[in-house]
């Protein structure tokens, strides 16, 4: 058992003594790791995506990369977008973009939380989007394939489109780990 304080001294020596222990004390003499989470990746160098499978929404998931270090993908090449694109493995996928501070102007999520994020200058969108469909701030990067819908049109024209959709959405993302620092 590991504390600190007065309680977790007292909760130490209640389970090597044997003795009275406080209430609630549990004591494990072998720690087993079965039943935990696994530890997290480690993420790749900065200029490679690291690509998670868990479905969140664009706020889960823009919490998540940053609870690793990391950011939203931020795609700002051709060749970066391919580059993402080629590793896509779900239909669509989360990237750093929204238009959430001011309609029609997107922007990459910020390294804090207290910064404002930079004006996309790059864009790779699919023919018609972004739609502003009802409530669609956030936007994510299309992998074509048989799950494509089929009133997509072209799936192969679709590879490495973007689009945006509502952010209460649940899909997978796409972590960019930041540069270190100079």
């Amino acid at each position: 058992v590991f504390a600190r304080g007065r309680l977790g001294l007292a909760m130490r020596l209640g389970c090597r003594l044997g003795g009275a222990r406080p209430a609630r004390l549990l004591c494990a003499r072998r720690l087993s790791t079965s039943g935990l989470p696994s530890p997290l990746p480690p993420l790749p160098p900065f200029h490679e995506p690291y690509l998670s499978t868990d479905r969140l929404t664009w706020h889960e998931a823009l919490a998540e990369c940053r609870r690793r270090g990391s950011v939203l993908a931020r795609i700002e090449t051709a060749g970066q977008n391919a580059a993402l694109a080629a590793k896509l493995v779900a239909s669509a996928t989360w990237i750093g973009l929204s238009d959430m501070m001011s309609e029609g102007e997107w922007t990459w999520a910020a390294d804090s939380v207290w910064l404002p994020g930079e004006k996309a200058h790059w864009t790779h969108w699919a023919d018609g989007q972004p739609n502003d469909y009802g409530s669609q701030h956030c936007a994510a990067i299309l992998r074509a394939g048989a799950d494509t819908a089929a009133s997509m049109g072209d799936r192969q024209a679709l590879h490495g489109k973007w689009f945006d959709t509502d952010c209460r959405d649940e899909l997978p993302y796409a972590c960019k780990a930041t540069p270190p620092p100079a």
